[in-house]
């Protein structure tokens, strides 16, 4: 009888299998065309439980006395109760011998703790230094040929023999091109994993083009905004080395020494308009009077022109275009966010959930740094589909001169951003060490300065997602939430928990309330003028569409972010907007896969370096999606995020495949939809504690 542990998910019984094996996979799998995933699942999960049951044999077999003390203590009747007491012997020796000294004691004890401490160890953590296959294709055929035109190149080192490599690129993933059959044309060509869609036969390989879809659809690269190329990546990284060499720019000094020039400027112009109000009461103006206001005149044009070199100085032209009160305001409350997530929330991944219905979506975090030194990867953060419908990007930096570079890079180069949100919670060891992310919230002053900068300086709205504070039990959130209100922040988000606490613990929600009061509260700045209401997302613990409207509610939030909820279930942006349960089967989880893989072959491409790049990002999908239980299957609900799903067998097989913790079963599942992985693909899970690996079970 499988005993519910402390944090177990409430399963039904009937579900739950103690010890089952999570390989469902003890034959090599050959052919995933002509695969039948209920017949072949079925036969695998046989063959793994006559396999635990042979263990269990052997097990007893070799254990007779433990097994018959488990079999006493499974009793419930008071004989058997009585039987589990220990023999008393009259013998002395033998009594001797049963006793343990304390020091045995001691030393078992010290090597359970040293076991259960490295097991604890080992599934803690995030899997750090992770590396992954690069697949290619083995011979590497010239991009001149991709659309039947020739090589523009004398010496080019790329093949030119077609026909070799036919033969020897690998089988196709499947009849149908997902870019053929969306947009009328391949770009990959012969080299497309699924090219005989496009391709006519040997030994021409001429490429199929469906001219009247072409000029119908809408170009693919047209769907994608805020391309940012490689040559402006260079000129922005030119910038951004001066920006880091040059001492003498300190953003804090260089704002102090404007708004005291700017002091000046205004204190010298009611000196002239006092002088000539009284000037034209008297109607009288000598000479002398005429070239002093001439003076003074052409002093305050000088003072002006100090005043743009130091701004521009900070921030290259264009620096600003809207004043802060002219920014389009956006109206967050009550709207779906879809967290901006760290490898796992890249554009694939958010035009699902946007499929599922999330308002807004925002890139993965992108660091300053990086962004200037022409980091082709952290640029690709910026880009927007055209289905998201408010979309923002996510920066983490302590250096407020880098931001502000990037401030005017991002209004010249990326228009089609809503919002800028500054990162202020993430607790990675790397990012608070260099004074980014949560350790922001130990320097206060600086943080409301960076965003104060980031409000002056970006076109679009400016917002902040925080925690509660760095650390357990000592919470600044509350006083950071009318700081930051009157530095010009739209919109912030509150994670219910501490940086030291990370994901473990509740989220604490009442706190999150407290400092939602405080967004809505009256405030006025030190002239007297009200400061803008701002609305205060939660964050934390979010899985059902119950747990959603409970907060809304009630009033603990004006709004909810979604993180790890919408990885382990996207479609809960659906059970919010239609206020419904829904049991998702096994199949339509697999059409929700099915799905991500177009819009991954969109992004990365249909050619084997694409696919593989797919199926890697598919896999860290499912590493969170694998711990979603069937609401057909819990005995409570809701699921609660923290609560460890047990072992369990669904209603059909691959519904017991999709709760496998086995990396090897996840690659598997990716098979059905991208055809059989290379034998040298790699993956490993981001966090220790989704999954183990063969070696490791």
């Amino acid at each position: 009888m499988y005993k519910i542990r402390p944090g177990d998910a409430p399963i039904k019984s009937q579900f739950i299998k103690q010890n089952v094996l999570n390989s469902f996979f003890p034959e090599p799998y050959e052919n995933s065309q002509a695969l039948d995933p209920d017949a072949f699942i079925q036969k695998s999960l046989i063959a793994a439980e006559s396999q635990q049951e042979k263990r269990k044999l052997d097990s007893e077999d070799n254990n007779p006395t433990q097994n018959s003390v488990e079999i006493l203590e499974t009793g419930a009747n008071d004989s058997e109760s009585t039987a589990k007491r220990p023999k008393i012997e009259t013998d002395e020796t033998a009594i001797h011998e049963q006793t343990p000294t304390s020091e045995s004691v001691s030393s078992s004890a010290v090597k359970k703790d040293e076991s259960n401490e490295s097991k604890k160890q080992k599934n803690r953590g995030m899997n750090t230094n992770r590396k992954f296959a690069h697949v290619k294709d083995a011979i590497k055929l010239c991009t001149g040929f991709l659309n039947d035109d020739a090589c523009s190149f004398e010496n080019c080192k790329f093949s030119h023999d077609i026909p070799s490599y036919m033969e020897s690129k690998a089988e196709d993933v499947g009849p149908n091109c997902h870019l053929f059959d969306t947009f009328g044309k391949c770009s990959f060509g012969i080299k497309c994993r699924f090219a005989m869609a496009h391709t006519t036969a040997a030994p021409e390989y001429k490429q199929i083009v469906d001219e009247e879809k072409v000029n119908r659809v809408e170009k693919i690269e047209d769907t994608v905004l805020n391309v940012i190329d490689k040559f402006k990546q260079r000129e922005i990284a030119k910038i951004g080395k001066a920006r880091v060499e040059d001492k003498v720019v300190d953003f804090d000094k260089a704002m102090d020494q404007v708004q005291s020039e700017r002091k000046q400027i205004k204190e010298a112009r009611e000196k002239l308009k006092m002088r000539q109000t009284a000037e034209s009461s008297e109607g009288v103006q000598g000479p002398v009077q005429g070239n002093q206001e001439q003076n003074e005149s052409v002093e305050q044009n000088d003072t002006e022109a100090k005043v743009s070199e130091k701004i521009n100085k900070i921030a290259p032209e264009p620096y600003i275009k809207l004043r802060p009160n002219e920014k389009p305001h956006i109206d967050f409350r009550q709207k779906l966010y879809l967290a901006p997530l760290t490898t796992v929330g890249n554009l694939p991944f958010r035009r699902l959930c946007v499929q599922f219905g999330a308002d807004i979506t925002c890139g993965e975090m992108s660091l300053t740094k990086a962004l200037l030194q022409s980091n082709s990867p952290e640029w690709t953060h910026m880009r927007r589909h055209k289905s998201e419908k408010i979309f923002g990007v996510q920066l983490a930096g302590n250096a407020p001169h880098l931001i502000a570079t990037i401030a005017s890079k991002l209004n010249q180069f990326c228009p089609d951003v809503d919002f800028v949100d500054l990162n202020c919670g993430c607790p990675i060891d790397m990012l608070v060490k260099s004074g980014a992310g949560s350790a922001l919230m130990e320097r206060q002053s600086k943080m409301c300065d960076i965003v104060a900068g980031m409000n002056y300086i970006f076109d679009c709205n400016v917002t902040v997602k925080m925690r509660m504070g760095f650390m357990d039990g000592k919470p600044v959130a509350h006083k950071l939430v009318p700081k930051l209100r009157k530095a010009g922040a739209s919109l912030i988000t509150l994670h219910g928990r501490s940086r030291e606490q990370r994901y473990s613990k509740e989220a604490d929600w009442g706190y999150i309330q407290k400092c939602a009061d405080l967004g809505k509260a009256d405030l006025y700045d030190d002239d007297g003028t009200e400061i803008r209401k701002v609305p205060v997302f939660g964050n934390g613990d979010i899985l059902d569409q119950m747990q959603y409207w409970d907060k809304i509610e009630k009033g603990y939030a004006d709004g909810v972010m979604i993180g790890r909820g919408a990885l382990i279930k996207p479609w809960v942006f659906t059970e919010i907007k239609e206020r419904r349960i829904w049991d998702i089967r096994s199949g339509e989880r697999l059409e929700v896969l099915k799905d991500f893989a177009k819009f991954g072959i969109e992004q990365w491409g249909s050619d084997t370096q694409g696919i593989n790049t797919t199926r890697r990002f598919m896999l860290e999908q499912i590493s969170f999606m694998h711990r979603y239980i069937p609401v057909g299957l819990l005995d409570v609900l809701p699921q609660k995020i923290n609560e460890r799903p047990p072992t369990f067998y669904g209603r059909d097989a691959l519904e017991t495949m999709m709760g496998s913790t086995n990396v090897a079963t996840w690659i598997k599942i990716t098979e059905m939809i991208l055809g059989k992985a290379p034998d040298d693909f790699i993956f490993t899970p981001k966090h220790k504690a989704n999954s183990f690996t063969e070696s490791e079970g």
